[in-house]
């Protein structure tokens, strides 16, 4: 499970998984000191772990059954 907390810093706040951490933020030109993945980039690296896991197991002989299908559409305003 993922916490987040807020911390003193606008636009700023840790994820923890109770191992590991880290900061995400907005960049500096909305406001945010720029430090840490945007909430955005996680979604993306949510993705790109997913679909790297999945084919790393089809190269071992793994087959992964997919449970569902969807459609992902990210807008940067």
């Amino acid at each position: 499970m993922i916490r987040t907390k807020s911390t003193n810093t606008a636009f700023h706040c840790v994820l923890t998984n109770d191992k590991l951490k880290l900061d995400s933020d907005a960049p500096i030109f909305k406001g945010g000191p720029g430090n840490g993945f945007r909430p955005h980039e996680l979604l993306e690296a949510a993705l790109a772990s997913c679909i790297r896991i999945n084919a790393a197991s089809r190269q071992s002989g793994y087959v992964v059954q997919p449970l569902f299908y969807f459609d992902l559409g990210l807008k940067e305003y």
